[in-house]
């Protein structure tokens, strides 16, 4: 038997490693330990990636891009965090649904999962039902058929599949979201060859378990895309040497958390890492913690999403700002991924009202109102 599966252009290995980890589950507020199975893939234009099969202990499975990419940037932007298939239990099986990428209605250039059609899904691969199934899958069909489901993603087209093959999700999402997102791609810059010059490097991390990656950008120091900060409102500095220091929410510090936010906004996105001291160390945020009013993760999080959509809009932060809680040096830190804006952002807080910030280098700065206007005008606000 073959260790290449191969489909449309992709070529998919299938010897596979695993990694053990944890991952942060929003609903409870906690991380779950588990599994990834890493499956490298090389398709058009360049493209190699890694696909990761989750499995965590409390039974939750999914299939979702890595974080090792190389290829149209366009590609990664629409999978980055995004987009993952859910593996889901029915009646002893699993299954996993059969949706297409589509643009997002608040955000066309967006793409989501939507229902898709026996037809539109044969548009995308024309024999994925023999590949399905060749590949372990028991039964194609829409969930009203498979499962007598009567909520309002009774139309969509599922599978249903053993627990021993889930190799065949794999597939599923090769075929579901990376090859029509690659013709997607095509069709949207036919005939125009400068954008397929816009590609993204490999981050590096191929073959690292997720821990081992975040403790690989946080060692390469701060750049152009990651930003340190030592707390959200806890004073680290003057803790430090004022020992009657008193703990409390300080708007000096919560403001360089606001203006790293806005830099990375007006320029390319980046990432910044909130409980780490400038030369990659872990301080936590457990100080931080204390000054919420729920004194718990979840609390925390709400306070920081409330600090960022007060400062830079609630829609900006809605769609262009992710909060993570991920462990590093035994700490929970925070990891704020930042979105490149389609618009200009200006910071406001309570000392600061209509401030411009952009990321340049590894240093986020304040413009003045010619240089603001300069920069607005020759920037490209396309993603």
């Amino acid at each position: 038997m073959s260790d290449i599966f191969e489909l449309s252009g992709l070529t998919l290995n299938k010897n596979s490693r695993t990694y053990s980890g944890s991952w942060f589950h929003r609903s409870i507020r906690e991380h779950i330990d588990g599994t990834a199975t890493v499956f490298d893939v090389q398709g058009p234009h360049n493209l190699e990636a890694e696909i990761h099969l989750v499995q965590l202990n409390n039974g939750e499975k999914w299939v979702v891009m890595g974080e090792s990419f190389a290829g149209p940037k366009w590609i990664w932007k629409q999978t980055k965090d995004r987009l993952r298939m859910t593996i889901t239990e029915k009646s002893s099986k699993l299954s996993f649904d059969l949706a297409l990428p589509s643009p997002g209605r608040r955000n066309p250039d967006v793409y989501t999962m939507s229902l898709a059609t026996n037809e539109e899904l044969c548009q995308i691969c024309d024999n994925y039902s023999a590949i399905l199934h060749n590949e372990g899958v028991l039964s194609i069909g829409k969930r009203e058929d498979l499962f007598h489901d009567k909520s309002s993603r009774k139309r969509y087209i599922s599978t249903v599949v053993d627990y021993e093959n889930l190799f065949a999700a794999v597939v599923g999402f090769l075929i579901t979201r990376l090859l029509p997102l690659i013709q997607i791609y095509e069709n949207l810059h036919k005939g125009v060859d400068d954008e397929f010059t816009h590609m993204v490097g490999s981050t590096g991390n191929q073959g690292v378990n997720p821990e081992q990656a975040l403790n690989n950008m946080i060692q390469s120091g701060e750049s152009a895309y990651v930003e340190f900060k030592p707390a959200i409102w806890y004073d680290h500095g003057r803790a430090t040497k004022d020992p009657n220091y008193k703990l409390k929410k300080e708007d000096h510090v919560s403001d360089n958390i606001v203006r790293t936010v806005a830099g990375f906004l007006n320029a390319d996105g980046g990432i910044l890492f909130i409980g780490v001291s400038d030369d990659g160390n872990a301080y936590g945020l457990e100080s931080d913690l204390k000054l919420t009013g729920r004194k718990d993760w979840d609390g925390l999080e709400n306070e920081l999403h409330q600090l960022i959509s007060n400062s830079v809009s609630k829609e900006v932060a809605a769609s262009k700002v992710k909060i993570e809680f991920p462990s590093f040096q035994g700490k929970r830190i925070a990891k704020v991924i930042v979105e490149k804006s389609n618009s200009p952002v200006f910071m406001k807080t309570n000392r600061h009202q209509n401030k411009f910030y952009v990321r340049i280098g590894n240093a986020t700065n304040t413009m003045s109102v010619e240089s603001a206007f300069n920069y607005i005008s020759q920037h490209d606000w396309n993603n």
